[in-house]
């Protein structure tokens, strides 16, 4: 993570934040037909689990999992449990 913030700086990913919470209800936003699954950790405090349930809405073939222990950096926190929904969704080769 140091070096992809180093490259890009603090800043960008700050905007992307700020674009986010600004324009969270945008009519007329584009349903997404693929499948789709969205792990999410519940300690997040900079996304909250209710942006969760809203963006599932957004999703014609979506799947939501909730990580009790999991924080904004769920794939770190519940590593295990997260690569065995992320297999499960794509497949094994």
């Amino acid at each position: 993570y140091q070096a992809a913030w180093r490259h890009s700086g603090l800043t960008s990913m700050i905007r992307y934040y700020r674009a986010a919470m600004r324009y969270q209800d945008i009519e007329g936003t584009d349903t997404i037909t693929v499948p789709t699954l969205i792990l999410w950790g519940k300690k997040d405090h900079a996304l909250t689990h209710p942006m969760a349930t809203k963006s599932l809405d957004y999703c014609t073939d979506g799947q939501l999992f909730f990580f009790e222990d999991g924080t904004h950096w769920v794939q770190h926190d519940c590593h295990e449990e997260f690569n065995t929904k992320m297999i499960d969704f794509l497949g094994s080769p």
